[in-house]
């Protein structure tokens, strides 16, 4: 019996210390994705360019190729760009193509021209994203339970950089880090239109 006693506070020293380890492990990893998202910051993805369309000089064919297709009046100027992966055999889909500005702004602005263009080269249909990192995606993805009850409900919502829900109800707009408040949030408007609230 004593010897039990004894070991307790070994137990919980233990314990406190994997509770010490894993807040440090959730820093680092939270620091990493941080920084990754940082280093991304001025990448897009562009999905579905056929391959070979850039030729030999990627860099060169976007910079004449987006303003162009994109109806823009500014030019833009890209620091590099490349293919992600190994060439795949004909009848794969295209790989993904990133391309890093030398300007955030010109990048915001593709993002902004490109966002209601359907641009279609070839068969394939091809569209410009963020190139965020695999952390990001991540805690993205915690939000997708509560991004589809705001399409059931017609609400008009959307992601920031990294990752944070951006709503806007009654006029108002709310912004969310954590998955569980907004969908806390969510809930009480549909429980409020449920028990015949106005909003």
């Amino acid at each position: 019996m004593s010897s039990e006693h004894a070991k307790q506070p070994a137990v919980t020293r233990s314990q406190k210390k994997v509770r010490s380890l894993e807040l440090d492990k959730g820093s680092l990893e939270n620091a990493i994705t941080d920084l990754e998202a940082r280093l991304r910051r001025s990448n897009l993805r562009l999905v579905g360019l056929p391959e070979g369309r850039e030729g030999s000089d990627a860099c060169s064919f976007l910079e004449k190729w987006i303003p162009e297709t994109l109806g823009m009046a500014r030019q833009i100027t890209l620091e590099r760009a490349h293919r992600v992966g190994a060439r795949r055999d004909a009848s794969a889909p295209p790989r993904v193509l990133i391309m890093k500005f030398l300007n955030d702004r010109e990048k915001t602005a593709v993002m902004q021209a490109s966002r209601n263009k359907e641009i279609i080269v070839g068969e394939h249909k091809v569209r410009f994203y963020p190139d965020l990192a695999a952390g990001v995606l991540k805690q993205r993805k915690q939000f997708d339970s509560v991004r589809q009850l705001l399409r059931k409900m017609d609400i008009r919502h959307g992601m920031l950089v990294p990752a944070r829900l951006v709503l806007t109800h009654k006029n108002k707009t709310h912004t969310f880090v954590c998955p569980s408040e907004a969908e806390s949030f969510v809930r009480s408007i549909q429980d409020d239109k449920d028990s015949g609230g106005r909003g």
